[in-house]
């Protein structure tokens, strides 16, 4: 890591218009990044294959709405229509009779 030599304030890296510069977060100050501070702010993480976390899906099992046939699929068409014309029905006679306030 590198300070700033002006206020002693962080400096992070930046990329701007092609080239990487150290930029201090408290007065802004900016310096040329050079290969030598560039390996200081390079970070690289090892983990043990002991740790490490396997996860797996099962894709080749069918979802619970391909197990359906054709025929349930109508007959289920069939019985939400019958029961939308009872409401609709239900809700006409309804108006019909309770028709003035």
């Amino acid at each position: 890591m590198k300070f700033c030599p002006k206020c002693g304030g962080l400096m992070t890296p930046l990329r701007r218009e092609g080239r990487t510069l150290l930029k201090c977060i408290r007065c802004n100050y900016e310096q040329e990044l050079t290969a030598s501070v560039r390996r200081e702010y390079t970070a690289s993480i090892t983990t043990d294959k002991s740790l490490r976390v396997v996860t797996t899906s099962k894709i080749s099992e069918p979802s619970k709405r391909e197990l359906r046939s054709k025929e349930e699929l109508e007959q289920e068409r069939e019985e939400f229509y019958e029961i939308a014309l009872e409401l609709m029905s239900s809700e006409e006679i309804g108006e019909e009779e309770g028709g003035e306030y």
